[in-house]
């Protein structure tokens, strides 16, 4: 009797067409399952590390919530020794504050572009080292007209900060941990007009207005440690749908 040639393909012995065809399918069922577990695992490790750390991010952006009505609200204590100082009039010194606000209105459109473009992480590191600098620069101002382009880019870094607040909380946060998130920023932003007037004038009193924009600084720099430090970067490179 002629010797008969048989492919082994994994098929058990004693089954008919109907059960190696059973059988094969189940093997290619457990093959695609492993294969979806492989991918959903790749899909898990390529998301922002800021799905796990969603309580640092909170911690950070609610540590750099004061920083753009400290902007606003700590220095008005100081407006008659800064008349003073520069031998300005009670308008132009009020200016100071105009150009802030102004400054905060008109850049707000276009932060949420930039930010979609080049990453919430880079704006926000950006933002702050600019704050800095403003409030410095408006500390070491010899004039109220200096005192008034430093205060424009004060404005500019703090509107920079609060989209970026918006950005990242949007980013990880959903429904009802979003609704909480915005809650507890919420606080910390209402605080701050009600305690900075008063902590502006103990600083005028014990030493003079420069002190105000001082502190500014020190705890903008303490905000952009926590930046550099904790804060990774939220935008997922999937989003094809801006919604900063």
């Amino acid at each position: 009797m002629p010797a008969l040639s048989v492919t082994n393909y994994g098929d058990t012995p004693g089954l008919d067409s109907g059960g190696r065809i059973a059988q094969k399918q189940q093997i290619f069922n457990k093959k695609h399952a492993k294969n979806e577990k492989l991918v959903y695992t790749a899909r898990l490790a390529a998301r922002p590390s800021t799905t796990m750390n969603k309580n640092r991010i909170l911690l950070v952006m609610l540590f750099s919530a004061p920083l753009m009505n400290l902007g606003l609200d700590l220095y008005p204590p100081s407006l008659p020794a800064i008349a003073h100082a520069f031998n300005a009039t009670h308008y132009a010194v009020q200016l100071s504050l105009l150009a802030y606000i102004i400054a905060f209105g008109v850049v707000q459109p276009f932060i949420g572009p930039l930010s979609d473009r080049y990453g919430r992480k880079v704006l926000t590191r950006l933002s702050v080292i600019i704050y800095i600098g403003a409030a410095l620069g408006a500390a070491k101002s010899t004039s109220i007209e200096m005192l008034i382009a430093f205060r424009v880019f004060q404005g500019i870094s703090a509107t920079m900060l609060a989209a970026m607040v918006k950005a990242i909380f949007l980013d990880p946060f959903k429904g009802k941990e979003l609704a909480k998130a915005n809650n507890y920023y919420s606080i910390g932003w209402s605080l701050t007009p009600m305690l900075a007037p008063v902590l502006g004038g103990y600083l005028q009193h014990l030493f003079d207005w420069e002190a105000g924009f001082y502190f500014i600084a020190a705890y903008a720099a303490i905000a952009a440690l926590c930046f550099f430090l904790f804060l990774p970067e939220t935008l997922s490179k999937s989003n094809d749908h801006p919604r900063t």
